[in-house]
């Protein structure tokens, strides 16, 4: 017992599958020792034998937890959603730095403890070079990595309009009216209005639970179009990988 619970403790203490499946192994033999010393007294004092009876019991005990142990393992191969502590504290740590508007799209890559890598989208002023966006991206993935050894390989950009004019103010209220009415869009980031083309883009954060989320973004863009028909409207298609952090410029 006091080796099972030694191993689970140390599988928490390091974020190791492999040492918690160890106490739990460990556990499970004490478990099979008890059983055996309680079912040979009951049969020295009674007389009774439970031997084929404690069996059965046990091997259920052993599948039920060899079976929660390879459906957690198997969750890990096949990709969890990211923490929301981590990843608020990424999209905090991300807006924190001077000209980033809004930090969205996480995505995180599990190698083991300690080990995540992935990408994320920061909206900057439309205005600025190629030069300071760099600084920019740059301080992004320092502030990460310095705060949760998380390595950001890649810093995306959304530009946002920086002079913000009476339509991009009625379109971005008319996509927020949107919002909320429509249960599966969770998020509107992105946004952006081309006055010289009459061009609107935004990206959509659509729910797990819709059942078509092409057909989710398509009425969006139907309804927002309709109060806008001068403009053309076009939307990507983001999931919900990630928490949503809703202190970015343009998010719920």
């Amino acid at each position: 017992v006091a080796l099972g619970l030694y191993f689970r403790k140390s599988g928490e203490l390091y974020s190791s599958d492999a040492l918690t499946a160890s106490g739990t192994d460990s556990l499970t033999d004490s478990l099979i020792s008890l059983s055996t010393l309680v079912a040979a007294i009951i049969f020295i004092v009674f007389g009774v034998s439970l031997e084929s009876w404690l069996g059965l019991v046990i091997s259920a005990v052993i599948i039920k937890a060899g079976v929660e142990i390879l459906l957690d393992a198997l969750s890990g191969l096949l990709g969890e959603r990211v923490d929301d502590d981590l990843a608020l504290e990424i999209k905090d740590l991300a807006t924190s730095v001077e000209g980033v508007r809004g930090a969205y799209d996480l995505v995180l890559n599990d190698y083991g403890p300690e080990r995540l890598s992935g990408s994320i989208h920061v909206e900057v002023d439309d205005r600025l070079t190629a030069q300071q966006i760099d600084e920019i991206s740059r301080k992004v993935q320092k502030a990460v990595f310095e705060k949760t050894q998380v390595i950001l390989h890649t810093v995306g950009i959304y530009c946002i309009n920086t002079d913000e004019s009476a339509t991009v103010y009625k379109i971005r209220t008319e996509l927020e009216h949107i919002l909320e009415h429509r249960p599966h869009l969770l998020e509107v980031h992105g946004l952006y209005v081309n006055e010289e083309t009459k061009r609107v883009s935004f990206d959509s954060v659509i729910s797990f639970e819709a059942d078509d989320a092409v057909r989710e973004r398509d009425a969006i863009l139907d309804e927002i179009s309709a109060a806008f028909p001068a403009y053309t409207f076009s939307s990507t298609i983001d999931t919900d990988i990630s928490a949503i952090n809703e202190r970015g410029n343009n998010g719920a």
